[in-house]
């Protein structure tokens, strides 16, 4: 019934969820209070916006009238089933003369061509034996679309024109090339990356029902995380998928857990049902608590103004959220299901548990060592933080798409297609002279190339002077220049040499803020160069604030300033080993591997509380600090373990990804998840066997002179009967007070006869009993090695769920934690 309920809880909520929009890399790494993004906005809203697509007609003069009445027919041809804006030197003709320029004659036609390519406005169109059309398709128009019909214009447009060779690109050809290389890419590496984490699991499992549920849990989880995007009204971007594997990584470690504590509770031969519901209460709560770091961690990234950053907080925090329920939910349905006629498998034995019991022996034979080792890797690692760059771009790329190359010719053959716009506020005709002294001054700005405004286009019309204030507005109200002032603004277009833009961008605005203007720079490459500065700081100040709040939260879990220390300790290490890592690997710092370290919190924190939360659960149960630390990493390693290789596994087949982005980011995210391994499953248990308290209240020994006198008293955990309390216990200061101790939360006296009363700790007896559902233990009747078994527990009555243990360090009942 379970299973039945989420299928159709599932299908509703993807079938219901609304249309997923789409966003590039600009859009979402934009922030939308951005100066030169707001002034792009208005540009788009006074005059529109396109998408151009450029054709190069190659091989013959520019002026030729074959060329120029092609550049018609093609434009025409491109028009006809979406319409489209044309700028060409043929439309500058026919815009000069009136008339359509295959009306014209070849001699008529070709001297207007050379008239019109001294006018501003056909810069960047012509060269010495090429032109250039530009085709502005609507800005809502789907790239694929714009290719295709770009394509089917160009077919046999050069067949009757020997010597002339027409090619096209674009923005929307280079987002396709750049889509078809990454998808084409992808769609071998996923399924090798899901092939890598379906043999790790059938390795640690054996079984292949084990695998199937396992997968189809995280799978799932994963796929809800995405279909809540169009829910919380975030589009769809490239980058969104580049956190897939940690959201797989977090499902795997979550079902994993709860799988080896089936298997564990399995073993001793209860039913299907008894052995899932011991298994879910033993390692909800640490599940539980990672699930709210994660939550809270990346929660943290809503309140980053870059897009982005925001988008990817949603999304690993509803994966996060989906993993955790479908993992306590469809999980244990699913095994039930399966196990419900038979009695489970132990199947505990295997590689994670061998690898595992040989990294504890090794951890409490030589704790020392093992911190030593950590600290020489830590500061090797530190050295080489400062050899790591940062790339605030993340549209750079070391591959060559031939859209790429199609553009590279085009700008060697007629100029650089690199064009920026400044916003001027006011009409032309009320700025000529303000305006033209601007105009002026920025063509003579180093690296600008061309600049079209409404007074050079006043100019080119007056033979090169400016014309007077009457002609000048008349000219404004009905010529060329009008066609670069509306509602109250002006627009200046310019070209320039890409080659340093950062540095035509800055005289441009010290020009600006000289104007007595009130002027603004924009441009898509003026919008990246603002915006690539914010990126790199607003993650690292979203995972400072994350890592602060995660803080907070461990602190509230563990409710004891040592055992938050020990937590956070882990954390540290993995973020000096991920950037030490990135500086040997020779990785930049950007936003795409930036996430990376945001991982930490998402892993590193899981990890960590898993470790810390087992090795409790050893102390409260009265063992040594040595012993806990051993049972904690026992317990929890070989999920841990599994966890790791699934995910490291998976990432490591990104690595190999002709995508310098996708493979930066699957190094340094392998050597992330394997760095929180290594530091959560090695210095938690290092440091508690060496200064880890005795037990779980850090309450000390004391004699007492009315039994042995070498007698040590332990005093087990109780629940106050005033105030609720469960072991925060003050231990008896005399011989009288012997039979009662203090609760340390209301001050109020405890009895500790029966239940929870000391008991010498040494020797060690048995065997004893233990009751898996109240988790009371007692050795016989109350007294140590008696050997007497009771059918069942003096505290709640149970009879079935009774565990027979060869070894117990205090032979009398206690009340433990659920």
């Amino acid at each position: 019934m379970t299973v039945l309920v989420l299928a159709a809880a599932t299908v509703g909520f993807v079938a219901g969820a609304p249309a997923p929009e789409r966003a590039d890399l600009d859009e979402v790494f934009v922030p939308e209070e951005l100066p030169s993004r707001q002034a792009a906005d208005r540009i788009a809203d006074t005059f529109g916006e396109t998408t151009p697509a450029l054709v190069l007609f190659d091989g013959r003069a520019p002026t030729d009238p074959d060329v120029l009445r092609a550049q018609a027919r093609l434009a025409d041809q491109v028009a006809d089933p979406t319409p489209v804006e044309a700028r060409s030197l043929a439309h500058a003709v026919e815009q000069a003369t009136g008339q359509d320029p295959r009306q014209l004659s070849d001699e008529d036609l070709q001297a207007a061509a050379e008239e019109v390519t001294r006018r501003p406005q056909t810069a960047g169109l012509v060269g010495e034996e090429a032109s250039l059309l530009v085709l502005g398709f609507p800005a809502d128009a789907d790239e694929r679309a714009i290719v295709d019909a770009t394509q089917a214009g160009l077919e046999g447009i050069d067949d009757d024109l020997a010597g002339l060779e027409v090619t096209a690109s674009g923005p929307a050809h280079l987002t396709v090339d750049q889509r078809e290389s990454g998808e084409g890419d992808l769609q071998v590496l996923m399924p090798l990356a899901g092939l890598v984490l379906l043999v790790v699991l059938y390795a640690t499992f054996r079984r292949a029902s084990d695998v199937g549920v396992c997968l189809a849990t995280v799978f799932a989880a994963t796929g809800l995380a995405y279909a809540a995007l169009p829910w919380l009204g975030v589009p769809f971007s490239p980058l969104l998928f580049s956190v897939a594997p940690l959201i797989v990584g977090l499902g795997v470690d979550y079902v994993l857990h709860i799988v080896y504590a089936y298997q564990d509770e399995a073993a001793t031969q209860r039913s299907a049902p008894a052995a899932m519901e011991r298994a879910v209460h033993r390692v909800g709560r640490p599940v539980a608590f990672t699930v709210v770091t994660t939550c809270i961690g990346f929660g943290s990234f809503l309140a980053s103004p870059i897009p982005q950053i925001q988008h990817w907080g949603a999304l690993i925090g509803s994966g996060a959220l989906a993993a955790f329920v479908l993992g306590f939910t469809l999980l244990p349905a699913a095994v039930g299901l399966r196990d419900r006629e038979q009695t489970p498998e132990d199947r505990r034995p295997g590689w994670p548990g061998v690898i595992v019991d040989k990294l504890a022996d090794g951890v409490g034979a030589r704790p020392i060592g093992v911190l030593a080792g950590l600290a020489i890797l830590t500061v090797a690692a530190g050295a080489g933080v400062a050899s790591v760059d940062v790339a605030e771009s993340v549209a750079q790329t070391d591959t060559t798409t031939p859209a790429e190359r199609r553009l590279d010719r085009i700008e060697a053959t007629v100029g650089t297609q690199a064009s920026a716009r400044v916003l001027v506020e006011g009409e032309a005709g009320d700025l000529r002279e303000p305006l033209d002294e601007l105009s002026q001054a920025l063509a003579d700005r180093p690296g600008v190339e061309a600049l079209d405004s409404p007074t050079q286009r006043a100019r080119a019309q007056t033979n090169g002077s400016l014309p007077a204030e009457d002609t000048y507005r008349e000219l404004v109200a009905e010529g060329p220049p009008g066609e670069l002032t509306a509602d109250g603004i002006t627009v200046i277009e310019l070209r320039y040499d890409d080659g340093d833009p950062e540095a035509v961008f800055d005289a441009i605005r010290d020009t600006l803020e000289t104007s007595p203007l009130e002027a603004q720079l924009t441009g898509s490459a003026v919008i990246r160069e603002d915006s690539s500065g914010l990126i790199l700081p607003n993650l690292v100040r979203s995972t400072g604030v994350a890592l602060a709040l995660v803080g907070v939260t461990l602190a509230a879990i563990h409710r004891s300033w040592r055992w938050t220390a020990l937590a956070a300790a882990p954390l540290g290490l993995v973020l000096v080993w991920q950037f030490g890592a990135m500086g040997a690997l020779g990785v930049d710092l950007n936003p795409v591997t930036g996430v990376t370290t945001a991982m930490v919190i998402g892993i590193g924190v899981d990890y960590t509380i898993h470790t810390t939360q087992a090795t409790r659960r050893a102390l409260a149960e009265g063992r040594s600090g040595a012993q806990a630390a051993r049972a904690g990493l026992g317990e929890v390693g070989r999920p841990v373990l599994a966890a790791t290789v699934t995910t490291t596994g998976a990432f490591l087949v990104l690595a190999v990804s002709n995508n310098p982005q996708v493979a930066q980011f699957g190094r340094v995210a392998a050597v992330v998840i394997a760095s929180a391994f290594l530091a959560s499953l090695t210095s938690v248990p290092a440091l508690v066997t060496l200064f880890g308290p005795e037990t779980d209240d850090d309450t000390s020994e004391a004699d007492d002179p009315a039994a042995e006198p070498e007698a040590r008293w332990r005093l087990h955990r109780v629940q106050c009967p005033a105030c609720g309390a469960s072991g925060a216990l003050a231990r008896p200061r005399s011989i009288a007070a012997v039979g009662e101790a203090t609760c340390r939360a209301c001050g109020g006296a405890v009895p500790v006869e029966g239940a929870g009363r000391p008991v010498p700790s040494a020797p060690e007896v048995g065997p004893f009993q233990r009751c898996l559902r109240c988790r009371a233990r007692w050795s016989s009747d109350g007294r140590a090695g008696t050997g007497v078994e009771l059918e069942r527990c003096p505290r709640c009555g149970e009879a079935d769920d009774l565990r027979r243990v060869q070894r117990v360090p205090w032979p009398s009942i206690s009340r433990g934690r659920r």
